[in-house]
């Protein structure tokens, strides 16, 4: 397989558990996940300027929230076992 044939049944995987799970689509799930990151790394810059707190800390701290949506979307694909035939369509 190539690449882009993964990359399009991962999308559509996510795709099917979003909608399944979460009641939302994949773009707004991606944008979601990406305005988290923007919001944390925001708090973690908020931390260091303001709040004094240690450098490693913060990362750590960041580091954290930032994965939290990663997993939530590899659980959700991997709990979504459900044959769904748009999900397991090969590509045309």
């Amino acid at each position: 397989m190539s690449v882009k044939r993964d990359i399009r049944a991962y999308n559509r995987q996510v795709e099917h558990a979003c909608r399944t799970h979460l009641g939302v689509g994949i773009v707004t799930w991606r944008s979601f996940k990406y305005v988290f990151y923007i919001t944390t790394l925001g708090l973690t810059l908020y931390l260091l300027e303001y709040q004094d707190v240690e450098p490693v800390l913060a990362m750590v701290f960041s580091a954290v929230l930032i994965s939290g949506p990663d997993i939530l979307e590899w659980w959700l694909v991997r709990e979504d076992y459900v044959d769904y035939e748009e999900v397991k369509r090969p590509d045309d």
